[in-house]
C-alpha cells in the first residue's frame, strides 16, 4: 500500500484532478493497478464492488495518453448507466488532465453521438452494442485505438456480451499482427471472477496478468449481515415491511432486491399500498426512466428513499445505500456479493466521483429474508463470511449436491459401523459358544 498517489508515479497534472476530488490516499486496487497499467501491461483488475477500480485504470491510461500526445505532437482520434458513471469520472479528471471524452450508449439518440465522433476525441466510453454500431456505420475506426478497457468484464462474458466483445476484438487483433503496429493495451475490470469466466478471459486474452486484492470474493467488512429465516406460514411481504420501516424512520436509503420482474412488481405494489414511496429499477423500465428513477432515489431532499429492483441494479451503479434488503435470496454467492456491494461503495455523500473512492466508516446493513428453499445456501454463505472464506462458487445446486454427498458419506459410514458391529457380535457369539460347550468325553 502506498501513502499517496505520487508514490505510484502519478503526474502532477493528474494529481490536480485528484486534489479537486479530495482524494489523497489510494485504495488497495489502485496501489496494485496504477503501476501495472502505467507499465503498459495488459491486466485483469479484480476487487470488490466500490473499491475504486474506475480510477485504478483511468488515471494511468489518461497519463499515458497525455505522454503519447506530448511525444508525438498530435491529438489522437479513436477511431447505460455504468458507461455514464465512468464518463462522469473521466470528465472530472479531464478538467485537469485536458483530454476529450464522449459517451456512446444504447437508449440515447445516435445522431448527436455521430456528430461528436466527427470531432477530435481522446476517449470513447460506451456499451458494446452501440460501439459496434458506430464502427459498422463508419463513425469510428480501429486504427488509432491504443487502450481497451472492459469494465464489469465478468458480466460481459457471463451474461451474453461475449459475441459482441469477440466481434469487436477480432479486427484489433488482426491489426496488432502487422509489422509496424504498436498493438493495444487491454485492461479488464471486475468485482468477481469465477473459474469459468477466468478460463474464457485467458483464452481470449492470452498472457494477460491477473491482479487481485485481498478482498475479492470476501465479505464486505463494514456491513452487518442478518439472515431472517421465515416459517412457511409467515407472510413474506409483511416481514419485508417490518424490516424496512425502522430504516426508513432513520432516513436511510434502502434497496430491495427481487429475483424476478413479477416479484419486483408485487413488492412495489404492496409497499405503495402501505404508504411507502418507491422507485423501480428493472429491465422492463425504459432506459431514460431508469436514469430518472435513480436521480429520485439519490436525491437527499427527495421523497423516494426505497429502490425496488432486480439484479440489473446490483452491478456498476454508483449509489449511496445504508440498507440492502434481499426480499428474494439470490441463487448464488456471486450475486450476493454484488448486491451487498451496494452498501460499501468507497464513497461518501456529495460529489459522485468522491463517492467512488473515499471510504465510509459507518456500518451499513444487509438483511436477507430466507425461505425454506434458500436455507442451505444462506447458511453456507453465512458460515463462509464468519470464517472469512471466499464466496466464489457457492450456488443452490452445488450446496445441495455437497449436502447430499455428505449425507451419503455419513450413511455409508453408519452402515459400515453397523456391519462391523454385527460381524463383531457374531464372532463374539461364535467364540462364546465354543468355550461354553466343550466336546463330550467318551464314557470309561
Amino acid at each position: 500500500m502506498a501513502d499517496n498517489f505520487e508514490e505510484l508515479g502519478v503526474s502532477s497534472e493528474v494529481m490536480g484532478a485528484l486534489k479537486e476530488m479530495n482524494i489523497e490516499v489510494p485504495t488497495e486496487i489502485q496501489c496494485i493497478g496504477v503501476p501495472a497499467v502505467m507499465e503498459r501491461k495488459s491486466v485483469v483488475l479484480g476487487s470488490h464492488t466500490g473499491s475504486g477500480k474506475t480510477l485504478a485504470y483511468l488515471l494511468p491510461i489518461v497519463q499515458l495518453m497525455r505522454e503519447a500526445e506530448a511525444s508525438l505532437g498530435r491529438i489522437t482520434k479513436p477511431t447505460r448507466e455504468l458507461s455514464e458513471q465512468v464518463y462522469r469520472v473521466a470528465k472530472s479528471v479531464s478538467h485537469h488532465a485536458r483530454f476529450r471524452s464522449i459517451l456512446v450508449s444504447g437508449g440515447s439518440r445516435i445522431r448527436p453521438q455521430e456528430d461528436s465522433l466527427n470531432n477530435a476525441i481522446d476517449m470513447v466510453v460506451g456499451t458494446p452494442g452501440r460501439i459496434l454500431q458506430h464502427i459498422e456505420e463508419g463513425n469510428m475506426v480501429y486504427g488509432d485505438i491504443a487502450y481497451l478497457v472492459l469494465d464489469e468484464a465478468d458480466t460481459m462474458f457471463d451474461r451474453g456480451f461475449g459475441p459482441d466483445i469477440r466481434k469487436f476484438l477480432a479486427p484489433l487483433k488482426q491489426r496488432a499482427l502487422k509489422t509496424n503496429d504498436l498493438g493495444f493495451q487491454t485492461v479488464l475490470v471486475t468485482a468477481t471472477m469465477t473459474t469459468a469466466v477466468q478460463k474464457l478471459v485467458d483464452e481470449e486474452f492470452q498472457g494477460i496478468e491477473h491482479l487481485r486484492t485481498s478482498t475479492l470474493h470476501k465479505k464486505i467488512a463494514n456491513a452487518r449481515h442478518d439472515f431472517v429465516k421465515l416459517s412457511g406460514s409467515e407472510d413474506k411481504l409483511e416481514a419485508l415491511l417490518q424490516v424496512l420501516e425502522p430504516s426508513l424512520a432513520k432516513g436511510s436509503k434502502v434497496m430491495v432486491f427481487c429475483n424476478t420482474l413479477n416479484s419486483s412488481r408485487a413488492v412495489d405494489h404492496y409497499l405503495s399500498e402501505n404508504q411507502v414511496s418507491t422507485v423501480n429499477y428493472h429491465g422492463k423500465v425504459p432506459a431514460e426512466q431508469r436514469v430518472d428513477n435513480l436521480k429520485k432515489f439519490k436525491d437527499e431532499e427527495g421523497d423516494c428513499p426505497t429502490l425496488v429492483c432486480t439484479d440489473l441494479a446490483a452491478r456498476g451503479l454508483d449509489l449511496d445505500v445504508d440498507h440492502v434488503i434481499m426480499f428474494d435470496f439470490p441463487k448464488n454467492s456471486i450475486d450476493y456479493l454484488h448486491r451487498t456491494g451496494r452498501t460499501d461503495r468507497m464513497g461518501a455523500k456529495g460529489d459522485p466521483c468522491f463517492k467512488v473512492l473515499m471510504c465510509v466508516s459507518l456500518q451499513e446493513k444487509v438483511t436477507s429474508l430466507i425461505s425454506r428453499k434458500d436455507q442451505m445456501l444462506a447458511t453456507r454463505i453465512d458460515e463462509a463470511m464468519r470464517n472469512n472464506e471466499s464466496l466464489e462458487a457457492l450456488t443452490n445446486d452445488n450446496v445441495r449436491r455437497d449436502a447430499a454427498r455428505t449425507q451419503i458419506t455419513q450413511d455409508k459410514g453408519r452402515n459400515v459401523k453397523q456391519i462391523r458391529a454385527v460381524i463383531k457380535q457374531r464372532n463374539s457369539r461364535e467364540r462364546g459358544g465354543t468355550s461354553s460347550s466343550p466336546p463330550a468325553r467318551s464314557p470309561v
